[in-house]
C-alpha cells in the first residue's frame, strides 16, 4: 500500500490580504453577477492613480497596429468583431462614446491570437495588463498577486 502526501501551500501574508480584500469588497449585483474590487498591493492602495499614469497613448498605438493587423486578414477581423460582439452583449464591455483621456482608468491594451487549426477557438484575444504607462508602471505591477486557488493536477487525480 502506498501512501501520498500532497504538500498544502504556505499562506503567503499577499494570499491572507488578497482573501481579506475578497472577503470585504464583493457582492452580487442586481443581474446576479459577481463584483469585486481589483486587489491593489496595500502599500500603494492610496496612490493607485499616481503610480499608475496615462496608458491612453500606448494603448491607442497598439490599437492602431491592431486595426492595421486585422485589415490585412479579413479572417481574422471577421473573428475578432465577433468576439467584440459576444464581450458587449455579455456586458464585459462597453462602448465610451466621448472620452476624455484623463489619468482617471486605465486603457486596457489586447491582441488576437489567431490559431486556423485550433478545433474549438481560432481566435484567443489577449489582454495585456503588463503594458506600461506613462510612469513605467503596469497595472499588473501595483495588483497583488494572489496564490494559486485550485488544487495541483495531481492532488485532484490522486
Amino acid at each position: 500500500m502506498e501512501n501520498v502526501t500532497c504538500d498544502n501551500y504556505p499562506i503567503s501574508e499577499e494570499l491572507n490580504y488578497c482573501n481579506e480584500h475578497y472577503e470585504k469588497t464583493h457582492y452580487r449585483n442586481s443581474e446576479g453577477r459577481y463584483v469585486v474590487q481589483m486587489p491593489f498591493k496595500p502599500e500603494i492602495e492610496k496612490i493607485s492613480q499616481i503610480c499608475l499614469g496615462d496608458s491612453y497613448q500606448m494603448a491607442s498605438k497598439r490599437l492602431n497596429n491592431l486595426w492595421k493587423r486585422l485589415n490585412r486578414d479579413p479572417t481574422m477581423k471577421f473573428l475578432y468583431s465577433e468576439f467584440l460582439r459576444e464581450y458587449k452583449n455579455l456586458n464585459h464591455m462597453e462602448e465610451i462614446t466621448n472620452c476624455n483621456h484623463s489619468n482617471d482608468g486605465y486603457f486596457l491594451p489586447h491582441q488576437g491570437v489567431l490559431r486556423p487549426s485550433s478545433i474549438t477557438t481560432k481566435l484567443r484575444v489577449v489582454f495585456d495588463i503588463s503594458a506600461k504607462t506613462t510612469t513605467g508602471y503596469s497595472l499588473n505591477d501595483l495588483l497583488c498577486a494572489g496564490g494559486i486557488l485550485q488544487d495541483d493536477l495531481f492532488s485532484i487525480l490522486t
